[in-house]
C-alpha cells in the first residue's frame, strides 16, 4: 500500500486510463522484435496465465516467471534486471 501512496495520484490516473485501452491480443502476431513478456508469479492483476498467453501470440518471445513476486517488481530480484535489459535492443545493457 505503501508503494502506490508513494506513486501519488497522477501515476494512479494514468494507471487507470492504461488500463481501459482496447484489448490488443489480435495484434500480438503482428510483433517482429525480439521480445520477453516478464511476469511475477502471485501476480493476480496480471496473472501468468495471461502473460503465458501474450507470449504465445509473438512468434519466438520468450517468458519469464519471477519466483516470489506479484504484480509490482520491485528489488529483491533487482540483480535480474541486467539480464532483462539485454533483450532490449538500443539498451544500455545490449
Amino acid at each position: 500500500m505503501q508503494m502506490a501512496i508513494d506513486t501519488g495520484v497522477e501515476a494512479f490516473k494514468r494507471q487507470q486510463t492504461a488500463i481501459t485501452r482496447p484489448d490488443n491480443r489480435p495484434l500480438l502476431a503482428q510483433i517482429r522484435c525480439p521480445t520477453l513478456v516478464l511476469v511475477g508469479r502471485q501476480d493476480v492483476l496480471t496473472p501468468p496465465a495471461l502473460a503465458q498467453e501474450i507470449a504465445a501470440g509473438i512468434a519466438g518471445a520468450r517468458l519469464e516467471i519471477i519466483a516470489e513476486c506479484g504484480h509490482l517488481s520491485t528489488p529483491p530480484w533487482s540483480g535480474r534486471r541486467r539480464s532483462t535489459r539485454r533483450c532490449a535492443p538500443g539498451s544500455a545493457a545490449s
